[in-house]
């Protein structure tokens, strides 16, 4: 009981001090909460332009004997952009920026959204909207192999 006082009186000049400590955990608990939320959102948006970039690659690989001017550029940044891998309520499809290139036999497509951060108090390290972007090649299909004929548009019927 004696040890009990002692303790007490020790501790009398020191009121308020545990809320204070309590505030500075919970203000680096929050923060810590907000930068998860903000990085798997960010992630989770990566991956959907990843997936959209690489289904517009192989929408566009697959022009049989025909150029990329042939495949219309325009067709694959429709296609790309009317994909349904968009969450609507993270991505707005038309603020999606879609470029389509041919490198050698490679059919390039690249995908670039900005996305806005939630974490309001990052604006003094971060940008206001961060670029991400994704980008997938894959290997024209119209090449014609050396030697073989020519492919054409119909089969020939067997007797």
């Amino acid at each position: 009981m004696r040890n009990a006082r002692g303790l007490m009186a020790r501790l009398a000049g020191r009121r308020g001090n545990a809320v204070v400590e309590l505030s500075l955990v919970f203000i680096l608990f929050f923060l810590t909460i907000g930068m998860l939320i903000q990085g798997a959102w960010l992630f989770h948006i990566w991956i959907t332009l990843t997936n959209a970039a690489r289904e517009g690659a192989r929408y566009g690989a697959v022009c049989w004997g025909r150029s990329l001017q042939a495949c219309d550029q325009n067709a694959i940044v429709s296609f790309v952009k009317g994909t349904n891998p968009w969450n609507l309520w993270l991505i707005d499809p038309n603020q999606v920026q879609v470029t389509v290139s041919q490198q050698g036999d490679l059919l390039v497509v690249r995908a670039t959204y900005e996305v806005p951060l939630i974490m309001g108090f990052a604006g003094w390290i971060l940008p206001e909207r961060m670029p991400i972007w994704a980008e997938s090649a894959m290997r024209l299909e119209n090449q014609p192999a050396v030697g073989s004929p020519a492919p054409t548009p119909t089969p020939t019927p067997r007797k």
